[in-house]
Formats: C-alpha cells, sequence, structure tokens
C-alpha cells in the first residue's frame, strides 16, 4: 500500500478493538463529528467477525468460505468489506447493538432515523440484536392519536418500523389509516 493510500483512508473506528473486519460505507459521506457520539468523520467501523455472524444471518452467509469476504477472513484473519446498502451513522448504531455496546447507542432517534435503522436491520436480519432498543426508541416517538389520524409520509415511515421490529398495535392501527381510501399522499 502507498503512503498516499494510507493517508487518504482514515483510521477506523473501533467498535471491537480486537475486531477482525473492516467494514466500511463508500457510498456516503463520512459521518459528521457534531452530528453524532463519534470522535471524528469516520465511515469505516472496525468490527468482530464472529459478533456479525451471531447477530445476522446476512453477515453469517457472507463470512463462509465459500464468499470472497469468507475466503480473505480465512485466508489473512481480516477482511474489508464494503456495505453500501446503509448510511455510516446508522450503520454506526447496528454495530454498536451487534456488539453490545449499549452506552454507546443513543437513547432517542428521529422518525427518519428509526426508519434507516428499520431498513438497515431488515436487510442486515439483525431484528434480535436491535429489538430492545428499537421498543425504547418507538416508546419515546411513539405517534400521537392526532398524527396517526390520516395518512402521511411519517404514516408509510411507521408501517415500516412496526413490520420490521413486529409492534402490532402500531401495524395495525397505521395499516388502517392506509387502507383508507378517500385518503391521498
Amino acid at each position: 500500500m502507498s503512503q498516499l493510500s494510507q493517508i487518504d483512508t482514515p483510521t477506523p473506528y473501533k467498535i471491537d478493538p480486537d475486531g477482525d473486519i473492516i467494514l466500511h460505507t463508500p457510498d456516503y459521506l463520512f459521518i459528521d463529528a457534531a452530528k453524532g457520539a463519534v470522535p471524528g468523520n469516520y465511515a469505516r467501523f472496525l468490527v468482530s467477525s464472529r459478533h456479525l455472524a451471531l447477530a445476522s444471518p446476512y453477515f453469517k452467509a457472507m463470512l463462509r468460505d465459500c464468499w470472497a469476504e469468507g475466503s480473505t477472513l480465512l485466508e489473512r484473519g481480516s477482511a474489508e468489506i464494503p456495505v453500501k446498502e446503509c448510511k455510516p451513522d446508522t450503520l454506526l448504531i447496528v454495530l454498536n447493538l451487534i456488539h453490545g455496546r449499549h452506552r454507546r447507542v443513543p437513547q432517542k432517534l428521529s422518525l427518519q432515523q428509526l426508519t434507516d435503522i428499520a431498513v438497515a436491520t431488515d436487510f442486515f436480519q439483525c431484528h434480535e440484536a436491535v429489538e430492545i432498543a428499537a421498543s425504547n426508541w418507538k416508546a419515546a416517538l411513539q405517534p400521537s392519536e392526532i398524527e396517526m389520524s390520516h395518512l402521511t409520509e411519517d404514516t408509510i415511515k411507521w408501517i415500516m418500523i412496526a413490520s420490521v421490529f413486529d409492534f402490532r398495535d402500531t401495524l395495525k392501527k397505521v395499516t388502517q389509516i392506509a387502507s383508507k381510501k378517500e385518503q391521498v399522499l
């Protein structure tokens, strides 16, 4: 590796200092330090393949030796994997939950952040690792009856969140709103 590429490649944020995988989000800008609890601008994360495989069937399959990522991990003892499907701030939260770093997880999220977490959770199939935090975030964001009286973009976000995390009461409310034929976005 040349000196230039070493300078251009930022040090990964260490979720697991003894990790053997670097996940990175090449299609997104770095996390803005002013917006989160990450000291610096990071879009690369040092994590544990064991934690990933235990929490996520997606990563478990990817890290088998029949796939390039798994072969690289087996041969070199480490691997670097792009994660194009997730924003860095969303990935950071999900990875902290997967690794049991609950003190590093925000106690409250915006509706859009919770929607992004739901999408990532569903994609990575790591529902069990995220569900308790999601329940807490939902409780802090619970939509009011007024907000839930007509179809909006937020209603659609709640459908996604409730479907992914199996929030049955919320799903029932929001699907009833969405099913009213006279409503338009």
